[in-house]
């Protein structure tokens, strides 16, 4: 997360579409895989059919049995996906930011947990989450960036961005070019 501050410079709305689709493609990839192991399991249950190594009992004899899918995709609603910084050492999940917000909020952390993430929007007005459908032309921004990636922002900005800024304007304000050089040695 910390890159996509700090090196692609990626404003918080610009960061949750990028996720959103990085999530997207990490799950293609694994349902590729889920169905290439249901093809293989599917082709070794024919071979054994064929061979007549199965056995007639009304058990046996039925369809190839069918594995829902829904339980490997990669969620954040679920729990299965850590947002975190390698480089600073900080992680979290969407339920951490649920339950710090639903109770300001006035809403369950279970509610808030299924909606932080996608495209739920809050109506500051009314309190209620919308649907993509019901935005009726308002510019609002998605609860995920609203409640959890505008306060990461901030922190960095606060922390790492000024700070950064502040010290390479000291150095070009500050001297001589020869003490610009020993100060950005500091």
């Amino acid at each position: 997360m910390d890159r996509l501050i700090t090196e692609l410079k990626l404003t918080s709305l610009e960061a949750h579409a990028h996720l959103m689709k990085l999530l997207e493609q990490v799950n293609a990839v694994v349902g590729t895989f889920f169905a290439g192991d249901r093809m293989a399991e599917d082709f070794k249950w024919r071979e054994t059919r064929e061979q007549g190594k199965a056995t007639t009992s009304s058990e046996d004899a039925e369809e190839f049995e069918e594995k829902e899918d829904d339980d490997i995709y990669f969620a954040p609603e679920r729990g299965n996906v850590v947002f975190s910084s390698a480089v600073d050492g900080w992680a979290f999940t969407i339920e951490a930011f649920a339950g710090m917000f639903a109770k300001r909020l006035g809403v369950k952390r279970e509610t808030l947990t299924k909606f932080l993430w996608g495209d739920y929007y809050l109506d500051p007005k009314t309190k209620r989450v919308l649907g993509p459908k019901h935005l009726k032309g308002r510019n609002l921004r998605p609860m995920f960036v609203e409640f959890v990636l505008n306060n990461i922002w901030a922190v960095y900005d606060s922390t790492i961005i000024k700070k950064y800024s502040l010290n390479r304007v000291n150095v070009f304000i500050v001297g001589t070019p020869r003490r610009w050089r020993r100060l950005s040695k500091l």
